[in-house]
């Protein structure tokens, strides 16, 4: 099967995804991306957060979700959550705002590291995370950080099993998922290294 239609499922709640370079990875993200867009229930968060994209990851996906949806969805298409980006020239109000709004953001990781730790966005708000760059994750990058936070690990903060259970443990996101992405299998080669990214 093509690349856009292998996906990723929905359900697993952390999957890594390794293709060849060139294998089309903006492809596979653009399609989940569109997928989550349309299948999200009403009462799930609808905030699919993106961070440790490369720039040219970022406009590849942005092209392949905005040619499916049109392809899909055609005049029906502005009902749809938005994949937008955030970045320094985006003010924290308007952030809190985008946030809110849901649909599927590229956030940069200096950005998201502020605003979990300032509570300006919330986990459990957050429907799940998917990294780029996969590969150049480790216990101290700046991604690791990000998800353990969503999952409410870094903050030491615990709460009874029972409410962990319902995702509701701490400020962190149980539930939700984390897809993490990349393209150079090569980096993979060395010892443990997929065990260190998991």
């Amino acid at each position: 099967a093509p690349a856009s239609e292998s996906g990723v499922p929905l359900r697993n709640p952390s999957s890594l995804v390794v293709l060849g370079e060139g294998l089309g990875l903006s492809q596979v993200v653009a399609e989940l991306l569109v997928r989550l867009l349309t299948t999200r229930l009403e009462t799930e968060p609808t905030l699919v957060i993106l961070v440790g994209f490369t720039e040219v990851q970022r406009r590849s996906v942005l092209a392949h979700v905005t040619r499916r949806r049109q392809a899909t969805h055609g005049a029906a298409m502005a009902d749809l959550p938005t994949v937008g980006e955030v970045d320094a020239a985006v003010g924290s109000a308007e952030r809190s705002k985008l946030y809110a709004a849901g649909g599927c953001l590229f956030v940069t990781t200096r950005i998201l590291t502020v605003d979990l730790l300032q509570r300006r966005l919330s986990p459990r708000r957050v429907a799940g995370v998917c990294v780029g760059s996969a590969h150049r994750m480790k216990d101290d990058s700046g991604e690791a950080f990000c998800v353990r936070m969503f999952r409410g690990q870094a903050q030491g903060s615990g709460g009874s099993g029972e409410a962990e259970a319902r995702g509701e443990g701490n400020d962190g996101n149980v539930r939700g998922f984390v897809h993490a992405f990349t393209d150079e299998p090569t980096s993979f080669a060395g010892t443990f290294k997929v065990e260190h990214v998991m």
